[in-house]
């Protein structure tokens, strides 16, 4: 029951960033033969990227941290793609309390991580659990 969880709202979601993501195609065949991560000077800040270079950036950083493969690393990219476009529809929607925000942005961290368990080998999902306690460990440090 668990996976069918998974599959159905990892579907969800795959669907809600695939008709974003439409607005975008043509810009994207013009740039075809430009590297995603390619950033320009006034773009290295975290604030200033693109949801699709995010993505990119948190996929490759995933990808030389747990040796993913090329296939592993284009569904990371995929997923984080589509939970980074709906959190900032849920950032930028005024209709939605902060309560509410925090509520759902917490839901799409759930979903993430059930997808992220359907990519990911156990041994590659624990390494990245630890990754990410330590993470939060360093950044509550500060």
């Amino acid at each position: 029951m668990k996976a069918i969880k998974s599959v159905v709202l990892g579907m969800t979601l795959i669907t809600g960033f695939a008709v974003n993501a439409q607005q975008g195609v043509q810009s994207k065949s013009a740039d075809k033969n430009v590297n995603r991560t390619e950033l320009s000077p006034d773009q290295k800040k975290k604030d200033k990227l693109t949801p699709e270079q995010k993505a990119e950036k948190k996929a490759q950083n995933m990808a030389e941290s747990l040796g993913l493969s090329e296939a592993q690393t284009e569904r990371v990219r995929i997923i984080e793609l589509g939970i980074i476009q709906k959190n900032r529809g849920i950032k930028d929607n005024t209709t939605y309390t902060e309560d509410e925000k925090k509520l759902y942005i917490k839901e799409n961290r759930k979903a993430r991580m059930n997808m992220l368990a359907g990519v990911l080998t156990p041994e590659q999902m624990e390494k990245y659990k630890a990754d990410m306690k330590a993470k939060a460990e360093a950044k509550k440090k500060k």
